[in-house]
């Protein structure tokens, strides 16, 4: 078989199996109406009758819902009057190829010359009927089809559009990770540097309390380390421990500094994100003025109504270099935006006692895994 019969048997072969359902309908069709035509009639007529018209009638068909609707409708808008007149045409011509097949395919009964008197009222009505009939089949098939591409193309750009917000979500979530564990690595540096100086110190004079200084720390820095490779949450307790010892190492540092720390019993199972209340502790003992023992910094946990809320308190230090001030309540405010979106909010402010609030509000329902 040479290349050029491949190549036919090919395209046949593609013909047939794009145009398939087309092909079983229309025989179904033409199975269908021949047989119920020839019930009433009393039998069939000639098999050249089918073989004749039923292509004149499948063409018209496929140039009404294929050529002369696409040039009149755009997308769901209908050029009402060049359809009108285009279907006009598309009939006369209908009635003319229709006449030329009857002519042919009755030759031998036809007398020369009286062509015309075979385009009779009869032949015209029922010509005309069969033509919308055809064209009501076609212009439903359009619109059918029309329905199902924008139905495909609907599904395709939901499909795509799902793709891309989760794509987002996914690499929203690891830039929140990885901002997440940079922003733990880089909470007060300086505080434990400062510390780990101050104990180096001491130790060379062999002070008692730099044991305990040092104990203290290690604990804080093992915590943290360690919270950067642990959950995305964590209970309070172990946090309320580590800020007992952040304030027991402040004291070793300044034994002149008075805070309180206050918090209610059940708070101490509510998991949140790691670090926000030691974030908080930190900022106080660092920037405030808990030096006076009538008027101490206070760290306060409480639940109200679902919600945890955290706060310090305590007396403005004007006395110092404010230098990175808010650099660890902005590391507080970027995680908890990343972790719990709008749910969980940092605000601060001075009030009239010249006194520094720091308030920490997250819902304990919300799961910072799952916004």
């Amino acid at each position: 078989m040479n290349t050029t019969a491949k190549q036919k048997k090919h395209s046949v072969k593609n013909f047939l199996k794009t145009y398939r359902w087309h092909i079983f309908a229309w025989l179904l069709f033409i199975l269908h109406e021949s047989t119920s035509v020839a019930v009433v009639a009393g039998g069939f007529a000639d098999p050249i009758n089918y073989f004749s018209h039923y292509p004149v009638n499948i063409l018209f068909f496929y140039v009404h819902a294929c050529l002369l609707l696409p040039a009149c409708v755009d997308r769901w808008n209908t050029n009402i009057p060049k359809a009108i007149i285009l279907s006009i045409l598309l009939l006369t011509a209908y009635m003319m190829v229709s006449l030329a097949v009857d002519w042919i395919t009755e030759a031998e009964t036809w007398v020369p010359g009286t062509i015309a008197g075979k385009i009779s009222k009869g032949f015209v009505l029922s010509t005309l009927w069969r033509g919308f009939y055809f064209m009501s089949f076609a212009t439903t098939f359009f619109y059918v089809k029309q329905f199902v591409v924008q139905q495909r193309i609907s599904l395709g750009l939901e499909k795509k559009e799902v793709e891309r917000e989760l794509r987002e979500k996914k690499m929203a979530m690891e830039l929140s990770s990885a901002k997440n564990a940079h922003i733990r690595a880089q909470v007060s540096p300086h505080f434990l540097f400062n510390t780990l100086t101050y104990v180096y110190d001491q130790a060379l004079g062999k002070e008692p309390k730099a044991g305990k200084a040092i104990l203290y720390l290690s604990k804080l820095m093992r915590y943290a380390i360690e919270s950067d490779h642990g959950p995305e949450t964590v209970p309070l307790k172990p946090e309320i421990q580590q800020v007992e010892n952040l304030i027991e190492l402040s004291k070793i540092k300044q034994p002149e500094i008075y805070i309180e720390f206050s918090y209610a019993n059940e708070s101490m199972e509510v998991s949140i994100i790691p670090l926000i209340l030691i974030g908080l502790a930190e900022n106080m003992i660092k920037h405030g003025n808990m030096s006076i023992k009538e008027d101490p910094g206070r760290i306060s946990i409480a639940l109200k109504e679902e919600i945890l809320i955290i706060k310090t308190d305590n007396l403005k230090n004007t006395g110092i270099n404010d230098t990175g001030f808010h650099t660890g309540l902005n590391n507080i405010q970027t995680r908890l935006s990343f972790s719990y979106g709008t749910a969980a909010r940092l605000d601060y402010y001075v009030d009239k006692r010249d006194h520094f609030i720091a308030a920490v509000e997250i819902p304990i329902a919300i799961d910072p895994g799952s916004r």
